[in-house]
């Protein structure tokens, strides 16, 4: 079903949720980590009629995409940041995005030091938004390039019958 209840007392601030949701990441229970992350809605900083929310991109030797993915990801209302995950890319990724960081209030990055896969981004990437506050997470891959209106198309189905769901993802095409 679509509505998931649980006897867990909330967590008492983002750093123990970040904790919480790291150690189910790492279990592999990816879909009890977005309910836990989907939690924070009530708690997220600023107007609570607006959810703070942050898109998590990783990212891997593709900065030709990365820069398109970034370019449009300025252009999409509602988006309070972007948070990067570089999986060790040496294309001159790092270097880029330490630049842009400088210029972009809203973009930042973190550089592993290990090519930890998609998982392995998305892990630390998720981990770090819900520490940084976020209520959504927005989670893509450098070779996305949404519409810009696509965020708030999904975010007009988040007061409707189907609006208590704890994952959305757009249409994906080629």
């Amino acid at each position: 079903g679509k509505t998931h209840t649980s006897s867990m007392p909330p967590p008492a601030d983002r750093r123990e949720l970040a904790q919480i949701c790291d150690k189910k990441l790492e279990r592999g229970e990816v879909e009890s980590a977005e309910r836990l992350c989907r939690r924070t809605i009530d708690a997220a900083p600023g107007d609570a009629q607006r959810p703070h929310i942050l898109a998590v991109v990783v990212t891997f030797n593709r900065l030709p995409l990365l820069q398109r993915l970034v370019a449009r990801l300025a252009e999409i209302e509602r988006l309070d940041g972007v948070l990067v995950v570089d999986n060790a890319s040496t294309d001159g990724t790092g270097e880029w995005l330490a630049a842009q960081e400088q210029a972009k209030q809203d973009l930042r990055h973190r550089t592993l030091a290990t090519n930890s896969g998609g998982a392995g981004g998305f892990h630390d990437g998720l981990a770090w938004a819900l520490e940084e506050g976020a209520a959504l997470v927005w989670l893509m891959d450098d070779d996305g390039l949404p519409d810009p209106d696509c965020l708030a198309r999904l975010l007009a189905h988040e007061h409707t019958p189907d609006g208590d769901l704890e994952f959305w993802g757009p249409v994906v095409v080629d």
